[in-house]
Parts: structure tokens; sequence; C-alpha cells
């Protein structure tokens, strides 16, 4: 089987994985133009084994027998693919969920399930009037995050500085700019899980990880069937499904969700596409992965394998690799447990392509939390880089801890 990857450099592990060990080929693409175009956006994936390097996309539109779109953007050009007959795997018009917040908060309200208070502002000059007099307030964006990601405002004097950074990087249509406000919640009366996985057009794929991520410092996930979900998140999904259906939502997904009770839980945000970093463990967690990108681009059924019940990310950052090359350094034997970002490969030598401080992740699975934490905690020290931070297992020990608060809202994990 031939695949088609279209990707923006996050996900090129997987694009390997779909290889599968050299029974299926894989041509992987990275949107490289530019006005002046650079080196290191088309670095990506080069002498990766497996992965064919392409330049030009469409020269293999028609080769391919899947093409693939992991992330979120350019997800337009997936809805115009498969309605040319084209088989992809992708989110479709679904990336509206994750790149138009309002717009969620909309369908959310008109699916009937609980909504999470919030207002949106137009224009920087009237956030600033508003968080003056509303403290404690969460600020989102649509679609351009590298500019600014979401931020609690605890009070005005808290984000002033950031917001006067925001009139420059937003300049003269600083007012033009939507901004979502929600109301924050006490992290001690609530939880915050989330909940990772596929569909195929008609439904969720089973079965799904109910997972707790650490602002992506750490992830610890559980794979459970649609029927053991917690009654909070199912109905969140029960909601999602016919809407879901009506876009054509053939991908991956997660949603993050705030639970207050052991019966009600706002749905916070969508990711129409794999998350990252943690997704990463995908490719050793789910046994027959290439077959499941196949199968849910194709709208038909499919049962996800997993490798074992629990399962567990440790992202490792170097800020060295914001700017320049690094070489990550492990024993091949172990390569199954450290999966990497923007890298490329030049022999038997790994290298993060310059662009993000995030660089190699640990995974593991295994048939319990503790299995899988002692499993990271050993690997920590098996993988090094110029600059890479490993003392961050504080994250994992979080999460575990957010395990144990869950059962107070009727969340056993």
């Amino acid at each position: 089987m031939k695949f088609l990857v279209y990707d923006f450099n996050l996900f090129i592990e997987h694009s390997k994985r779909l290889a599968a060990d050299g029974k299926n080929q894989v041509f992987y693409h990275s949107p490289w133009q530019d006005s002046f175009p650079s080196f290191s956006k088309y670095a990506v994936g080069l002498g990766v084994p497996g992965v064919e390097k392409v330049l030009y996309f469409f020269d293999y539109v028609d080769e391919a027998d899947c093409i693939v779109f992991f992330d979120v953007y350019g997800n337009d050009l997936a809805d115009w693919l498969r309605k040319k007959g084209y088989t992809v795997f992708g989110a479709g018009k679904g990336e509206l969920l994750e790149n138009h917040r309002w717009l969620l908060k909309q369908i959310v309200k008109k699916a009937g399930l609980p909504l999470h208070n919030a207002v949106k502002i137009k224009g920087l000059t009237a956030l600033r009037e508003y968080l003056k007099t509303h403290p404690n307030k969460y600020v989102k964006i649509d679609i351009f995050r590298k500019d600014v990601d979401s931020f609690h405002a605890k009070n005005y004097e808290s984000v002033k500085l950031l917001l006067d950074e925001l009139d420059v990087v937003y300049g003269p249509i600083k007012d033009k700019f939507n901004f979502i406000v929600e109301d924050a919640i006490k992290a001690d009366e609530s939880l915050e899980p989330g909940i990772d996985g596929f569909f195929n057009g008609e439904k969720f794929v089973e079965p799904l990880l109910l997972a707790f991520e650490i602002q992506k410092a750490s992830y610890l996930g559980k794979f459970v069937r649609f029927k053991e979900l917690p009654v909070q998140l199912r109905k969140i999904l029960e909601g999602l499904q016919p809407v879901l259906k009506k876009l054509d939502y053939r991908g991956a997904f997660s949603i993050e969700v705030k639970v207050v009770s052991t019966r009600t839980a706002y749905l916070l945000d969508i990711c129409s596409r794999l998350f990252a970093p943690a997704s990463a463990g995908y490719v050793e967690w789910i046994k027959n992965f290439d077959e499941l990108v196949y199968k849910v681009a194709k709208k038909e059924d499919v049962e996800i394998v997993p490798s074992a019940p629990y399962v567990g990310c440790l992202p490792l950052e170097s800020s060295h690799a914001n700017q320049y090359w690094v070489m990550i350094d492990f024993d091949k034997k172990l390569e199954k447990y450290f999966k990497m970002r923007q890298y490329c490969q030049v022999s038997d030598k790994y290298y993060a392509v310059p662009g993000l401080p995030g660089i190699v992740n640990i995974i593991a699975d295994g048939n319990s939390v503790k299995e899988v934490y002692n499993k990271i905690k050993k690997l920590v020290d098996e993988v090094d880089a110029y600059g890479l931070q490993t003392d961050v297992l504080g994250g994992l020990e979080i999460a575990q801890r957010e395990i144990e608060k869950a059962k107070s809202f009727g969340i056993n994990f």
C-alpha cells in the first residue's frame, strides 16, 4: 500500500510507522514554499528509513492509495481531495472545530451539552477594558497560536505586559481580532482529563484513550471501551457524534474537558488532529496503526489493538534546538521507547531540526500506572542531547495525583 502524508513536520514518527517495516510505501511532504524558502522547513524526514521525502505533493496524489493529514492545517485540501474521490485520512471540514472556538461553543450549545460561561470580545483595546474589571479569566484566540497561546489572566496587572506585547504583534489591526474569554474554574473544585482517539466518519473507533496530560509535560492514559467511559465524558462524545458524522470527519481527535461533578463536564477544546507531543506513542501503543489509518480513511469499521492497557509519555526539551541542530543519542536497542519530533537521520544518527525545543519523547506501556511510570523513570538517563532537560519527572507525578483525585468525581482510572 502507498501512503502520501501531508504534514507540517510534527508527525514524522507516525509517517515512519505507516511504512510498517517495509510492508507499505510512504511519501512524506511538508510544505516548504515561502517568499524565501529555508532548508530547515524541508529537512524534517530526510534519511528516515521507510519514508521517501517528496518535494512536490501533487506529483504523488494519483499514485497514493491513501492520503494522510495528521495535523489540523491543510484540511481544506483534505476535504477537496475527499470530494474528488480520493481516500483521505484527516479532519476535513472538522478543522473548524479546533480553529474557530466560538463556533465550537455554538455547536456545543446546539447539541444540548453543558456550556462553560464565556464571552467573545472584539479587539485588544476592548479586551484590556474587560480584564480590568473581570479577574480570573482564561483568554483564547483562533488559528494564530504562534503569536500567543491561551493564557490565564489572574487580573489585569498580571497580563498587562503580555497585552503590551500583543499591541506590537497585531499592530494596526489589533482591534480586529476576536478573543474568547472564559471563566476560570478552581483547580481544587474540578478535574481536567481528556479523551484521545479516532472517528471513522460514522462512529468513534474503540478503544479510546482516557488520559491526563499535564501542560504537555507528561501524559498518562488508559485504553477504555466507549461504554466504560465516565458518564460525564461519554455524554460529550454522544453529543459530538452527529456533528462529526455530518462533517464526514475521518481522522484523529482529542477533547479537553473540565469535570466539575460526578455528572457534569464542560467541553473546553477539540484538537482536530493527532495530539502532540504524546501521540508519538501511538506508533507503539497501537499495534495495527497502518490498518487503523487506512480503514478510518475508507470509512470502514476497525478495532484498535492496544499494546497494553496503560500508556505514558514524557516529552524532553532542549532550548538549544529552537535555533540550532541537536544530535539525539541513545542505544538503538531502545529505539521503541524514544520517539522524536522534528528530526532527520544521517546514517544511524538522529538530528533534531532547528525550530522546536521539544526534541524527543520517552514512551512506555504496561499493566498499571505504576509500571508505566517506573519504565519511564529508568529510561530518562538512557538518552542524551545537548541542553536536554531530564529532571522533569514531576509532571508524571502530578498526573498520578490527578488520577487519584479523579475518584472523587466518579472516574476510576
